[in-house]
């Protein structure tokens, strides 16, 4: 458990916070609104990312086979990291 503290601890800071305001939002009033509700958090300690190694390529299909009443066909792709220049570009 002291493990998963210690993850979240890292990893879920304020650091590491993406704020989306949309919608007709007067600039003063966003700004009044983030320092009432964002202003206290401390700032923490600031990581570059997670390493992940995601290379696990697919040569051939797999076919699982079960004996169920509906036949179902899922498809799946490997993709390139989020947050990649390439992952961007998948998503255009």
């Amino acid at each position: 458990m002291n493990d998963v503290k210690e993850w979240f601890r890292t990893y879920y800071g304020p650091s590491n916070v993406v704020l989306v305001l949309a919608g007709d939002i007067d600039l003063r009033l966003r700004k009044k609104k983030c320092k009432k509700y964002y202003a206290t958090f401390r700032r923490g300690a600031s990581e570059s990312s997670i390493g992940v190694d995601c290379e696990d390529e697919r040569d051939a299909p797999q076919t699982v086979q079960d004996r169920v009443p509906q036949a179902r066909i899922y498809k799946i792709w490997n993709m390139p990291q989020y947050g990649s220049a390439e992952a961007d570009y998948l998503d255009l």
